[in-house]
């Protein structure tokens, strides 16, 4: 069962019980990401998620670590384009430790001047791993492709400079224009009576201030032929992810999007997976997905090809789409995919982490938490027709972005490969 309640200030609160588990998860979700950041402060949200572990005003990093782990649970962090999410998963028993902990980090972190220099260089350290990993920069590479210069574009983790340049002036007032209770929902799954946790997250958020939402700028798409951006190295594997601008998170074609990924490759029976890698040996690693933001999303296939035959591998991927936009899908692979993406979607939701991320970033993103039951009937009613439609609506050059990372290629090649 799935209730919500608001707060005074607009803190909202959302419960899942499965009272047949055994531990409970639970999550503060912040309306606060990358694509909120000037590009002076970018990496920002994400520096504010490290220094909330290392101290707050009540609690020291250890005893944070300790309260929690002390007592068999686990707590953690992540931050994305449009939220930044705390958590921790715990015994019933201590549910309370775990609300007033995590409120606690997201009200108050110290900003200790000691720790800013050492989050700093272990900031630093993260960007460097991720430059040092082909197959993670790339997908960096690609944001910047899609969507050039705006917020989406930009490195979650900011950059060297960035970090760098970052004072203790600008994490205060940054976190005092995007932290509070209007930009902020408590979720909660597994083991766990609504009413206990709303008095627990009631007492533990009366320091919290309310404060008025700040808008992010909307995406905005002027282009009109596809982007490529390329950064030539001596690696093993050519690293590759393109993909196209799709629609806003709630947009009614979502669920046709999502069969259409499943069917191009999103398990070892999709079309990508058995015509590029299988049948044709031209990768190891091949598969598509979908980033969904509130105002739009992109749909993207990544791979790591053999570095000889990165131009036959893609024109092998766009002949996919092509076939996706100019044929209908038989009938007898429509209903397995189908089947697959209800079953993935049902097992998903029988895990309280999952649970309460599915009711947690809905709430705080969509305004709402869809009935589970409502989006599977969607799926199962979608057609062939369905499917094409929104392939014609989605594969689009203007739409179009490619990023690649690899021995020198020439842009001109590469670009008449990804022709629709």
């Amino acid at each position: 069962m799935m209730q919500v309640t608001t707060l005074d200030g607009g803190l909202r609160v959302v419960t899942a019980e499965l009272p047949d588990r055994a531990s409970v998860a639970v999550g503060v979700w912040v309306r606060c990401g990358s694509r909120d950041e000037p590009a002076r402060l970018n990496g920002i949200s994400h520096f504010i998620e490290h220094l909330a572990f290392k101290g707050t005003r009540r609690r020291s990093g250890e005893q944070i670590a300790r309260e929690i782990e002390g007592a068999g649970g686990s707590v953690d962090a992540s931050t994305g384009e449009e939220s930044t999410f705390y958590y921790a998963q715990v015994l019933p028993e201590n549910l309370d430790c775990a609300v007033d902990v995590l409120v606690d980090m997201i009200v108050g972190p110290a900003f200790r001047a000691d720790q800013l220099d050492v989050q700093k260089d272990i900031v630093l350290e993260e960007i460097r791993m991720i430059e040092d990993r082909p197959a993670s920069l790339v997908e960096d590479l690609f944001s910047e492709a899609l969507w050039d210069s705006q917020p989406l574009g930009r490195r979650i983790v900011g950059t060297a400079r960035s970090i760098r340049a970052i004072s203790r002036a600008d994490l205060v007032g940054y976190h005092r224009r995007m932290y509070g209770r209007h930009a902020c929902v408590v979720a909660l799954a597994g083991r766990v009576r609504h009413d206990e946790a709303v008095r627990l997250v009631r007492a533990a958020a009366r320091r919290m201030p309310a404060r008025r939402r700040l808008r992010f700028r909307p995406a905005g798409n002027g282009r009109r032929a596809p982007r490529i951006c390329m950064q030539p190295r001596e690696t093993e594997e050519a690293h590759v992810v393109l993909g196209f601008r799709t629609f806003a998170r709630n947009h009614p074609a979502r669920f046709a999007l999502k069969l259409a990924s499943t069917l191009l490759g999103e398990n070892m029976s999709s079309r990508l997976f058995e015509n590029v890698r299988e049948k044709r040996g031209l990768a190891y690693s091949i598969q598509s997905g979908i980033d969904r933001y509130v105002d739009t999303g992109c749909f993207y296939v990544g791979g790591g090809f053999d570095t000889a035959r990165v131009t036959t591998a893609l024109r092998a991927i766009m002949r996919e789409l092509d076939r996706l936009r100019a044929r209908r899908v038989p009938r007898a692979e429509l209903e397995r995919a189908k089947r697959y993406v209800v079953g993935q979607f049902t097992m998903g939701l029988e895990r309280s982490m999952s649970r309460m991320v599915w009711v947690g970033e809905n709430l705080l993103l969509s305004g709402r938490v869809p009935d589970a039951a409502r989006v599977m009937r969607r799926i199962e009613a979608l057609t062939a027709d369905d499917v094409q439609r929104v392939a014609r609506m989605v594969f689009r050059p203007q739409r179009m972005g490619l990023a690649y990372i690899g021995p020198p290629q020439d842009e001109a090649r590469l670009a008449r490969s990804i022709e629709l």
